[in-house]
């Protein structure tokens, strides 16, 4: 038996370990190819000059464009199969079911088949931040055989 969040008492086999280990590890690259990408980013300075709408004054300056990326699972994969195992699901939030681990939640995609895998990856709006993160974290679950994709758009 595993201990895990102080709420949720569950017995996983060793593989269902194995991948939330590997989750949890993939969440440590992602954070750290976000911060790597946003020191690039600062060091590189400002791309994007801001004007007030109504005076066309300036306003600041961005580093990238605002955007967001996320990972998708398939619905039948090993991560689906363990967050299921946990047992910890709630649907207030969104009327969907959802499973949370900590920092990490998987939830039903609305737009494509499988599952979304939510991973606190980093706090930044800029695009390539948070590119930067998912696919790291994708290249890093598929190389150690757990099916995982990304995508990303601008906000």
């Amino acid at each position: 038996m595993v201990l895990l969040n102080k709420m949720y008492k569950v017995h996983l086999n060793d593989g269902h370990k194995e991948v939330i280990d590997l989750i949890k590890g993939a969440q440590k690259i992602g954070r750290e190819a976000a911060k790597e990408q946003l020191a690039k980013l600062e060091k590189a300075g400002p791309r994007w000059r801001l004007k007030d709408s109504f005076t066309g004054g300036p306003v600041g300056t961005m580093l990238d464009v605002c955007g967001f990326a996320w990972l998708i699972t398939p619905g039948r994969g090993k991560i689906v199969k363990a967050f299921k195992k946990l047992g910890g699901q709630d649907g207030r939030i969104t009327g969907h079911i959802e499973y949370f681990l900590g920092g990490i939640r998987i939830s039903k995609c609305h737009s494509t088949p499988g599952y979304n895998l939510e991973l606190k990856l980093t706090n930044s709006q800029y695009m390539s931040v948070t590119e930067a993160a998912v696919k790291a974290v994708s290249d890093f679950l598929n190389k150690n055989g757990i099916e995982c994709q990304w995508n990303s758009r601008i906000d």
